[in-house]
């Protein structure tokens, strides 16, 4: 389900924003009793477009997606570590698109690694594949992430779940969970980390 990685940008950045930051100072200060730091943000009817495959209907191809959302971010720092969690709850709209390819037909990614729906140099509007007579789709999704993270482990949970209906009678139902557990203190995003527990499971109805 590629199309979570871009809806859930908020999570993911200000997760690596703490453990390059507070979640370091958080161990290396472990038994000096700091205090609590609470901090929120919000985000309400924000928009986002970008391009990629949709959830369960990957055979697709590639849509220009359209998101509107509310977010709210929280988190919580003291001594001995950091708690965040993230909510996303909104709508979405799905066209058939070209994207940007390079020379050799390969995707060109922006610089959050997304790939870029071709527009028309004339109205900057996204190229729709064939003719713009391809299904089209709306719905709703949530995106819910939580980490913790302590001198003992690190836990990250994310779920991710999507409803649409297509102009032509198509659906999407899908639910992502993922869940990771360090073995001792460290950061679950480094692939050098002990593991206790890890799983990604993806359902489409």
């Amino acid at each position: 389900m590629q199309f979570r990685r871009a809806i859930a940008a908020l999570a993911a950045t200000s997760t690596a924003v703490l453990w390059a930051g507070a979640g370091t100072a958080a161990f290396a200060n472990a038994d000096h009793g700091a205090g609590t730091v609470h901090e929120a943000e919000n985000e309400r009817q924000a928009v986002d477009t970008f391009a990629d495959s949709l959830p369960c209907q990957d055979d697709l191809g590639y849509y220009a997606i359209t998101t509107t959302y509310n977010a709210q971010f929280h988190d919580t720092e003291n001594a001995n570590g950091f708690w965040i969690t993230s909510t996303q709850t909104g709508t979405f709209t799905a066209h058939a698109t070209e994207i940007v390819t390079d020379g050799n037909g390969d995707p060109v990614l922006n610089d959050e690694g997304d790939f870029i729906p071709a527009t028309d140099p004339n109205t900057g509007e996204p190229v729709l594949r064939g003719g713009g007579d391809l299904e089209t789709f709306s719905g709703k999704f949530v995106v819910w992430f939580g980490a913790s993270v302590n001198p003992n482990e690190s836990v990250e949970t994310f779920a991710f779940t999507i409803h649409g209906v297509g102009d032509q009678g198509s659906t999407i139902d899908g639910h992502e969970n993922a869940h990771v557990v360090t073995d001792g203190a460290g950061d679950p995003e480094d692939p050098t980390t002990p593991l206790k527990l890890a799983f990604d499971k993806i359902r489409c109805n």
